[in-house]
């Protein structure tokens, strides 16, 4: 399983330049959004939005004070997202991996209903949806 790993950086920003970044669904417009955690001067910046993105060395980030307000019914915000360093891996078995906060605390597996915090690489396709 592979991807196209096109982004669309904000003016001035080199996302590939960031060392570790931040993914995160936008709600807003359906994409991928990506932020500079480390390595960059634009550190919690915006760098760029993708359709299909992919990070190694992973881990899973839940903000559970905002989790519990979207369960509870508070307007919709990001309460989750996956650190990691930007990469083109290939999964060879690939495992669909969600988040819901109304329902769970952390992400997991589709399938199985494992708690998954961290993988050595991710997919986030042009479907929404992610894979380990």
């Amino acid at each position: 399983m592979g991807l196209t790993n096109t982004i669309d950086a904000v003016k001035g920003r080199d996302p590939w330049a960031a060392g570790e970044v931040c993914v995160y669904k936008n709600l807003l417009n359906g994409r991928w959004s990506i932020t500079a955690v480390k390595g960059s001067d634009n550190r919690g910046l915006l760098l760029g939005y993708a359709d299909e993105i992919g990070l190694v060395g992973a881990r899973m980030v839940v903000k559970e004070s905002r989790r519990q307000a979207i369960a509870a019914g508070a307007f919709r915000e990001v309460c989750a997202w996956v650190i990691g360093k930007l990469a083109d891996p290939h999964l060879s078995d690939p495992r669909r991996v969600t988040f819901r906060p109304h329902d769970r605390a952390l992400f997991f597996d589709v399938a199985t209903g494992e708690d998954i915090t961290a993988a050595d690489a991710v997919l986030f396709d042009s479907h929404s949806q992610m894979w380990i």
